[in-house]
Formats: structure tokens, sequence, C-alpha cells
């Protein structure tokens, strides 16, 4: 063999290595929004007490001061090896950061990476650190500002057609108040399947003590919507090999009305679309970037993590908060 022949094998040995290396580079670093049953029924945990969300419809739940966001989320986690998935409880995993800001879920010593919008864990982290559900609000009439302060939100910029919208008071001067607004406004939603609707229907107004009724024989007197994922159990896949995070699950959102009475009845509920147009969170960081539908799903989820994590280990969820801020 000519030198000039070693000469060439050496060198595409070299760069099948390189090519090896930024393909396992690219597979760890893809975590994604995964889809889930195509007819969203077994994303709903419909075996929840309805409580949970029928607290949030009562004379004196957020539906009347919040009108927008409110994270009440669940999570169960998963350790994914091929097509067979073990669960793994909340309080064997651990949130981690590296210096570049990147955020893991740590299991067994080994770190799986989450898909985290640059620079959140800080804002979000202290949001779930004190337990904070009421995530944004811009159609909150007036008089209700006192209790939108008591949840921690604080008055922030004019939106157009809408008003002064209502920001928790972590996210204040932060780059992420454009999401916090799509997160409310999402307009790529989905007609849940007929079975479904009805099911949730039936049992949240029964759990508010109001038997379903017809709206057109309700004497309606205010109405709007509220985005919450109180009944999803968020599914989150620790991909091994991969070494990333996958997560299943979106948030609904149900359409209320008030009457004379004071009473209430949800009169629709909807679901977050998993169809992405496209894939991939934005830098919100960036001059002039725009959420997409896409980021507005992965902050539902991510809220969902936070909480579960918080929930478990109270401690060891403020020590990594307190990193992500530092590395902001």
């Amino acid at each position: 063999m000519s030198i000039l022949h070693k000469a060439l094998i050496k060198s595409l040995g070299r760069i099948a290595v390189a090519l090896a290396i930024a393909a396992s580079a690219v597979t760890q670093s893809y975590a994604e929004v995964r889809p889930w049953a195509a007819d969203y029924s077994s994303i709903i945990n419909q075996n929840a007490p309805t409580q949970r969300v029928a607290r949030h419809f009562r004379r004196v739940g957020a539906y009347r001061i919040t009108r927008g966001v409110l994270f009440d989320s669940s999570a169960v986690f998963f350790l994914e090896r091929g097509s067979g998935r073990i669960p793994v409880a909340a309080s064997a995993l651990a949130l981690d950061m590296d210096a570049a800001g990147r955020v893991f879920l740590t299991h067994a010593g080994t770190r799986f990476q989450m898909e985290v919008h640059a620079g959140l864990s800080c804002p979000l982290g202290r949001f779930v650190q004190r337990n904070g559900t009421l995530a944004y609000s811009i159609t909150a009439p007036a008089r209700f500002s006192q209790e939108l302060g008591t949840h921690g939100l604080v008055p922030g910029t004019e939106r157009e057609g809408f008003g002064r919208e209502w920001i928790p008071r972590e996210f204040s001067g932060s780059p992420f108040l454009d999401l916090l607004y799509e997160a409310d406004l999402a307009r790529e939603v989905v007609d849940l399947p007929e079975n479904v609707s009805t099911s949730l229907l039936v049992n949240v107004n029964r759990a508010v003590g109001r038997l379903p009724r017809s709206v057109e024989t309700f004497d309606v007197v205010d109405g709007s919507y509220m985005n919450t994922d109180s009944l999803i159990p968020y599914r989150v896949f620790l991909v091994a090999g991969a070494n990333r995070v996958d997560v299943s699950g979106v948030p609904l959102r149900y359409h209320w009305r008030e009457g004379r009475d004071g009473s209430l009845i949800v009169i629709g509920v909807q679901a977050f679309s998993q169809d992405f147009k496209e894939r991939g969170i934005s830098n919100l960081a960036s001059r002039g970037a725009s959420p997409t539908h896409y980021d507005v799903v992965v902050l539902y989820q991510t809220a969902a993590v936070f909480r579960a994590l918080r929930r478990t280990d109270p401690a060891r969820f403020t020590q990594f908060v307190t990193r992500a801020c530092a590395t902001r």
C-alpha cells in the first residue's frame, strides 16, 4: 500500500470519527415535544378528581380573576430503553444545569438534557419555588387587581386591543413576556372528541355545584376562558442512549360563562394542538424573536417538570434555582 493510500485511509478514518461524534452530539441535544394520542383521550386523566379543576371555577376561584394562564400540572417519569419503559419516581431525579445554562434531569448518575428556553429557569424556577399557579392575565377586570397582587402578579405593559397585562413578578423585565402572552392567546387549539369533551363538561360542572344546562337558558353577564393543565399528567421520558428528555402532554382551554346570580357554567373544552409547524425552541432573548406554538407547549411542560421536582424535594429544587439565577 502506497504512502498516499495510507494517508488517505487515515484521513477518512478521522472524518468518520468526527462525523460520528457530531451525529452523537446532535442526537443528545435534541430533546423534543412528543405527540401522544391523536384523539387526546389518554392525555387527559379523566379519573383524576374533577375537584382539582372545579375549584378554579367556583365563585372565589381563579377563573374570575385571571382568565389567562394557570400552571396546575402533574408529571410522571419513565426511563425509556428502546421500546421498554420503566417508571421512575420523581424522588429519584434531580435538576441540574451546566456552565452553558443547559438544563438536565439526572437519574442514577446519568444526565438527560431537557429542552428549556435559555434563561427561563431562573424566573420560572422562582415562580414555582413560591408555589405560584396564576401565571398570566390580560383581560381581568380592574376590580380584581388586589387578588392578582395576592397571587404574585404585577402590572405589565399595555397590549393593543386588550389593555394592561398582569405578569408574575419573577418575570418582570425578562424576555419571556411575549411567551406568556402567547401562552394565553394561543391560537392553535383543537376541539376534543365529543365523548371526551362531554364527559369533562358534565364532571366539571357537577363538581362546581351546577348541573350542566344550556347556555341559552343561562342569564350570562360575563365570560371568557382559562388555560390550565390541571388534568394533564405530563409524561416525561428519559431516553437512554440519546440522553435526552422527551415530554408528552398539552394544556386544555376551558370556556366559561358566569350568570347574573354568580353561578358558572363551563360551556366548552379545547386542547392545545399537538401539530407543530416548527420544531425546536426559539432563542427568545434575541431581538425580534417571536414565540411559536411549540415554544408555548414547551413552557407548560417545563413548568410541569419543575413543579413535580419542587414538590418532591423543595430544598434540592431551591439549590437548582439558585444556580440557574447565578448562571444567567
